[in-house]
């Protein structure tokens, strides 16, 4: 599911790269999500289930954290 998340990610980012048209760009931002969250949500259950269960959550917040902290720093 990881890499097939990544494979439709990257692919519809090199198509963004060369869309001429709103309906595509739409398009390819849908999928563009798709393959993000299939790629970021096994990866967040891959590196909760390395940890004992009494710093999953702990480790859980960091994570969602780190990534939403990153976005707006991103968009600024």
């Amino acid at each position: 599911m990881f890499l097939v998340g990544l494979v439709i990610y990257i692919g519809a980012l090199f198509g963004l790269l060369f869309s001429t048209s709103l309906s595509v760009l739409y398009f390819l931002l849908v999928c563009c999500g798709i393959g993000e969250t299939g790629r970021y949500y096994v990866a967040y259950v891959y590196v909760i289930e390395i940890f004992p269960a009494k710093h999953q959550s702990l480790i859980g917040l960091c994570i969602f954290l780190s990534f939403s902290v990153s976005k707006v720093i991103i968009c600024c």
